[in-house]
């Protein structure tokens, strides 16, 4: 996989422990960021038409999206990285190091 849910959760900065995860909301969160991180594998896949296995742009470009949706979610205020995804995005169409 591109991005296992420990990078994401590495990258959103959300830290729990084994413990944590018996909290409903803490589990509800997990759920939501492993659905981010599969929707932002699927976008990414539907935009470029590649499957990137281990290509460090295109694991930035999840990583982003991954942080913008959570973030979103979270109601967190947040700065627009629409820029840096979309010169990722381009360069992604042209790389054939998947």
């Amino acid at each position: 996989m591109l991005v296992t849910l420990e990078e994401a959760k590495a990258y959103v900065k959300y830290e729990v422990t084994d413990e944590d995860m018996n909290d409903p909301e803490i589990a509800e969160d997990i759920k939501n960021l492993l659905r981010f991180l599969d929707a932002s594998l699927k976008y990414l896949k539907n935009a470029t038409g590649k499957e990137f296995v281990s290509n460090p742009i295109a694991k930035q470009y999840v990583l982003i999206c991954v942080k913008e949706l959570f973030d979103d979610f979270k109601g967190q205020t947040k700065k627009d990285p629409l820029s840096t995804k979309n010169l990722l995005l381009e360069q992604l169409k042209y790389d054939n190091d998947l």
